[in-house]
C-alpha cells in the first residue's frame, strides 16, 4: 500500500499519539518492553482486628468474637480473611457479611484454621468493617488464637492479637500487621473507591505510568419498598478515554437502573491500564404500615362511628383518600360498613387498608312464616327480635304494629323494628300458598282416521275428599271417553275448596316406520339400497317407491331422492323421503422432475391423491406400488388409485427428455462504477422454479444487496483494481445448472468521494497545485509486531479534515480478525465502522458519514490481535 503524507499542523500531536501506542501496547495483547511491573505496595495496607469479646460456654468451649476493620486507605481490597487455631477444634463460624467461609490450612498465609474467602469491596471505605464468630472446643486447650492473615491483591498481611486482659500487644501493631510476601496469582491491583458512593477514588496500572483515573459514584436509592427502581452512575473525573466499566451484575455501560436493594460493584479501566473499583449499596425504604384505632357505631345508621389513623414507614409527609371521600387522616361520623383509606407518601409510594364498622348494638330478626291453605287467608308470620335495647316497636307494611301478625293471604310483607336507643333494622318475607291436591292420568289415543275412540283416565291424590271434576267440554265424571284428538281441560275441586287445573292432549295415531339406508360405495355407484321396518300400525303393510317399486326394501340404487308410501292393513299410511349420495370421486395429480435435466434413467414421477375415501393402494404398469416412482426412462407410465372401499382411478404419465432441457445463461451487464450502488445483473431463464445468485472476488468487496432468488440480481461493485465473478444456480423440473460471468475489467473508478488526485487509482496522492480546501488523507506509523515490526498495515483516512463523508483504506498484513473504530473527543465510541476477518494482502475500505454529531474532534483506532493504531480525525465546520 502506498504510503500517506502527514500534514506539518498534525505533526505533534501524532508523535504523542505514537508514543502513547507504543507505551500502551501491552492493552491489547502485545509485551512491555521498557517498563517491567513494579513490586506490589503492601505497606500501604491498613486492616485491623480488634477481639471484641472471648465468652465460655457449655462443654468446655469458648466463644470468640473478632471486628476486622480499615481505615479507608488501603490501596488493595482484601481478598480474604485467616484466623489460625493452635488448639482444639472450631465450630459454629459466622460473619456478619455472611461471606464464603472454609475450614482448613490456607494455602496462601500457611495458617491452619479457618478462612473468610472471596470478600468484595472491602478496604477504600474509612470505618467500614465486619465481625466474625466462631467457637473453639477442646479438652485442655487453654491457649487462644493469636495470629491473623490478611490477603490484598498480591500482599499477605499478618497481625498478633492482642487480648483485653493481656499484657502485652504480642508484639503486632494497629495498623494491620508486618507485611508479608507476595500472593498467589489470585489477586490483581485494584484501584482505589470506596462504599458510600461520594468520595473521588483513583487508580493506575501496571506499567508505571503517572496517569491518574478519578471518578464519583453517584447512587439514587429505591423510592418504595418492592420496588426496583434504584440506579448507580460514575461520574469520571480524570482518566484517558475510553474507558470501559465492569459491573457485578454483568452491565458495561457507565449507569446502571432499575436496581433492587443491595450492594452494586464497578470497575473501571482508562485506556491507559488505570484501574479503579467502586462499590455502593442500594437500600429502599420500610413499608407503608398503617395502625388504626376504631370506635364502631352503636347501631348501623347512628353515625357515631370513627376510624383514627397511625402511619409509619416510607416517607414522610403523608396523604389519605378515603372512599367516602374524606382527605383527613382520621374520620368520625360514620355509620357501620366498609371504609377503604389510600395512603401517599412525600414520593409517591402507596399503602391500602380496608376497614369494616359494625354497629355494637344490632338488633337481629328471625321470622318463621307459615303459609297459606287454598288460597285462603290463613298464613301468619312469627317474628322474634333480640339484641338492642328492649322494649321494641314495630311496623309492618300492612299497617299492623305487633310482634306476629296472621290471617295473610299469599304475599310480601315488610317490617320496621326499632328499639329503645332509636337503632332500627329491617326484615322483608314472603308467606306462600299450599296445596297438596295432585291430579295424575293416562290417555288414550283416536286412531289415525281420527275416530272418536280416544279416552282419558285421571287419579286424583291429596287434598280432602271427596273431590268434584269440571271438564271444560261439559262432562262431571272422573274419566272420559269417546275422545278425538285434542286439548281437554279439567278442574278437580277437594271438600276443602282447593282446587287443581289439569290440561291434558290426545293425540292421533300415526303409522312410523324406521329404515334401514346403505350408500353407494362408489362415485357413480348404483349399489345402495334402502330397508324399511314399520314399527305401528297393523299389517300386512303395502309400499309404494317413487322408482316404481312395491316392496319392503329397493337395491341398485345410485344418488338421488328416493320416497314411499306405506300403507297398514287399517288403511293408514305414512310418506317418507330418503337421500342417497355417493362419495367424491378420486381426483389424480401427476408430477415429474429430473435432477440430471433429460438424462436416461434419472427421471422421477408421481401422483398426489385426493376425493374417494383413503388411505389409497398404487398400481403402476411397471408393478410399482409406492405413490412416487424414481430412476425411470422417458416414456409412458399407467398408475391405478384404489381407495378403502375399493372404488379405483387411472392415469398416465407422458416422461419427455425434451421437458427437462434448458440452458443458464447470464446476460452481459453494463459496467459499474466503483463501489456504486443498485446495479443490476440477469439471467435469460425466466421460468425456472428457483434462482441463486452470488458474487465473489479477490478482496469481497462486491456484494449482491436483492434480488437473491429472482431471475435479475442487484449488486453492488466492489473496489478499483478487483475482478469480479458472478455466479447463477437455476432449477427447473428438478434440474440444477450453474453458469458464471466473469467481469474482467471490474468496475469503473470515479473521483466521487472528495479526496485523492483525480484521474489517479491512489486515494492518498495529492495534488502538485493545492485545492482552495486542502485536506491529505493521515497516515498513522504502525505499532510494530514484535517479531515483525514492518508487519502493521498503513491506514489513511481522507479527506481529513473533512465535512461530512470520510473514507478509510488499509491493506491487511495478517490473516487476522480486526475492528476499526470511531471515538469521540472524550473516549465515547461514536460508530463501528469495520467488524470481521481480513486477509493478508488484501485491500480494504470503509466509508462514514457524519452530518449531524457536532463532534469537531474525534479519533479512529484500528485493532487486532498484532497491532493497534490510533489517529485524530478534524472536521470542517460549516
Amino acid at each position: 500500500m502506498k504510503s500517506c503524507k502527514l500534514p506539518v499542523s498534525c505533526a505533534v500531536v501524532f508523535l504523542m499519539l505514537v508514543s502513547f501506542m507504543t507505551y500502551g501496547q501491552n492493552e491489547r495483547g502485545g509485551k512491555p518492553k521498557h517498563h517491567p511491573k513494579p513490586e506490589p505496595d503492601c505497606e500501604s495496607l491498613d486492616f485491623q482486628t480488634e477481639v471484641i469479646s472471648v465468652e465460655d460456654i457449655e462443654g468446655g468451649c469458648v466463644r470468640y468474637q473478632y471486628k476486622v476493620k480499615t481505615d479507608g486507605t488501603c490501596r488493595y481490597d482484601l481478598s480474604h480473611y485467616t484466623v489460625a487455631i493452635p488448639c482444639g477444634t472450631v465450630q459454629d463460624i459466622t460473619n456478619s457479611r455472611k461471606w464464603k467461609q472454609s475450614i482448613g490450612k490456607d494455602p496462601t498465609t500457611g495458617l491452619v484454621g479457618f478462612k473468610i474467602d472471596d470478600v468484595p469491596y472491602f478496604g477504600k471505605s474509612k470505618g467500614d468493617y465486619f465481625t466474625v464468630s466462631f467457637v473453639v472446643c477442646g479438652d485442655g486447650c487453654e491457649e487462644k488464637p493469636t495470629e491473623v492473615a490478611y490477603k490484598a491483591g498480591q500482599c499477605v498481611v499478618y497481625e498478633t492479637l492482642t487480648y483485653p486482659d493481656d499484657d502485652s500487644d504480642g508484639g503486632g501493631d494497629d495498623g494491620g500487621g508486618d507485611n508479608g510476601g507476595g500472593g498467589d496469582d489470585d489477586g490483581g491491583d485494584d484501584g482505589g473507591g470506596d462504599n458510600d458512593g461520594g468520595d473521588n477514588g483513583g487508580g493506575g496500572d501496571d506499567t508505571g505510568t503517572c496517569s491518574t483515573l478519578l471518578a464519583t459514584l453517584l447512587s439514587n436509592q429505591v423510592t418504595c419498598k418492592g420496588l426496583a427502581n434504584g440506579s448507580v452512575s460514575v461520574q469520571v473525573e480524570d482518566g484517558t478515554a475510553p474507558i470501559t466499566y465492569r459491573w457485578s451484575n454483568g452491565s458495561t455501560e457507565s449507569s446502571i437502573s432499575n436496581l433492587t436493594p443491595g450492594i452494586y460493584g464497578v470497575t473501571l479501566t482508562d485506556a491507559d491500564g488505570n484501574v479503579l473499583t467502586f462499590s455502593s449499596e442500594i437500600s429502599e425504604p420500610d413499608a407503608i404500615t398503617i395502625s388504626e384505632s376504631i370506635t364502631q357505631p352503636s347501631c348501623s345508621v347512628s353515625g357515631d362511628g370513627a376510624i383514627s389513623l397511625s402511619v409509619s414507614g416510607g416517607t414522610a409527609p403523608y396523604t389519605f383518600a378515603w372512599t367516602n371521600g374524606a382527605a383527613a387522616q382520621s374520620i368520625t361520623n360514620l355509620n357501620a360498613g366498609t371504609f377503604q383509606v389510600y395512603v401517599t407518601d412525600a414520593v409517591g409510594c402507596l399503602a391500602q387498608k380496608t376497614f369494616s364498622l359494625v354497629g355494637t348494638s344490632q338488633l337481629i330478626l328471625s321470622a318463621i312464616p307459615t303459609p297459606t291453605s287454598c288460597g285462603q287467608s290463613t298464613g301468619s308470620i312469627n317474628l322474634t327480635v333480640s339484641g338492642g335495647q328492649a322494649p321494641y316497636t314495630y311496623s309492618w307494611n300492612n299497617g299492623s304494629t305487633s310482634e306476629d301478625i296472621q290471617n295473610l293471604p299469599t304475599g310480601s310483607y315488610r317490617v320496621v323494628v326499632t328499639d329503645a336507643g332509636g337503632c332500627q333494622t329491617i326484615g322483608n318475607y314472603f308467606v306462600q300458598e299450599t296445596t297438596d291436591l295432585r291430579v295424575t292420568f293416562q290417555v288414550v289415543k283416536s286412531n289415525c282416521f281420527n275416530d272418536p275412540v280416544g279416552a282419558i283416565d285421571l287419579t286424583v291424590t291429596g287434598g280432602t275428599a271427596p273431590y268434584s271434576y269440571n271438564w271444560q267440554h261439559g262432562p262431571t265424571s272422573q274419566d272420559v271417553s269417546g275422545l278425538i284428538s285434542g286439548i281437554y281441560r279439567v278442574t278437580v275441586t277437594d271438600n276443602s275448596g282447593c282446587s287443581q287445573l289439569s290440561t291434558i292432549l290426545v293425540q292421533r295415531e300415526t303409522l312410523q316406520v324406521t329404515a334401514q339406508v346403505v350408500q353407494p360405495t362408489c362415485s357413480g355407484g348404483t349399489d345402495g339400497s334402502v330397508v324399511l321396518n314399520p314399527i305401528s300400525g297393523t299389517g300386512p303393510y303395502t309400499y309404494a317407491w317413487s322408482n316404481g317399486g312395491s316392496g319392503k326394501s329397493v337395491s341398485n340404487l345410485g344418488a338421488g331422492n328416493y320416497t314411499v308410501t306405506v300403507t297398514d292393513a287399517t288403511g293408514c299410511s305414512v310418506t317418507l323421503s330418503y337421500t342417497l349420495i355417493s362419495p367424491s370421486a378420486i381426483a389424480i395429480t401427476t408430477h415429474t422432475s429430473n435432477s440430471l435435466c433429460g438424462e436416461e434413467g434419472s427421471f422421477s414421477a408421481g401422483v398426489t391423491v385426493s376425493g374417494g375415501s383413503p388411505p389409497y393402494q398404487y398400481q403402476w404398469s411397471n408393478g410399482q406400488t409406492a405413490a412416487n416412482l424414481l430412476n425411470l426412462n422417458s416414456g409412458e407410465y399407467e398408475v391405478t388409485v384404489t381407495d378403502s372401499r375399493g372404488c379405483a382411478a387411472s392415469e398416465t404419465i407422458t416422461i419427455l427428455s425434451s421437458d427437462f432441457e434448458f440452458e443458464c445463461i447470464i446476460e452481459e451487464p453494463a459496467q459499474p462504477a466503483c463501489q456504486s450502488f443498485g446495479n443490476a445483473i440477469s439471467s435469460t431463464v425466466q421460468d425456472a422454479d428457483s434462482y441463486v445468485w452470488s458474487v465473489a472476488s479477490d478482496d469481497d468487496s462486491w456484494k449482491i444487496t436483492s434480488g437473491q432468488s429472482t431471475s435479475s440480481a442487484i449488486f453492488t461493485a466492489g473496489n478499483s483494481g478487483t475482478q469480479a465473478t458472478f455466479t447463477l444456480t437455476t432449477t427447473k423440473g428438478g434440474c440444477t445448472k450453474t453458469c458464471d460471468y466473469i467481469l474482467t475489467n471490474g468496475c469503473e473508478v470515479k473521483d466521487n468521494t472528495g479526496g485523492g488526485a483525480p484521474g489517479t487509482d491512489d486515494p492518498c496522492a495529492t495534488q502538485s497545485d493545492p485545492p482552495e480546501n486542502p485536506s491529505e488523507p493521515v497516515e498513522e506509523e504502525p505499532v510494530p509486531d514484535e517479531d515483525d515490526e514492518s508487519s502493521a498495515p498503513v491506514i489513511c483516512a481522507y479527506p481529513n479534515p473533512f465535512e461530512s463523508e470520510l473514507r478509510f483504506e488499509w491493506t491487511a498484513k495478517h490473516d487476522d480478525y480486526a475492528w476499526l473504530d470511531i471515538f469521540d473527543q472524550h473516549g465515547r465510541l461514536v460508530k463501528r465502522l469495520y467488524d470481521g476477518e481480513v486477509k493478508k494482502g488484501h485491500k480494504y475500505s470503509a466509508q462514514w458519514e457524519d452530518r449531524n454529531s457536532g463532534n469537531c474532534i474525534m479519533f479512529y483506532r484500528y485493532s487486532s490481535s498484532h497491532e493497534t493504531m490510533r489517529g485524530k480525525l478534524m472536521k470542517r465546520g460549516r
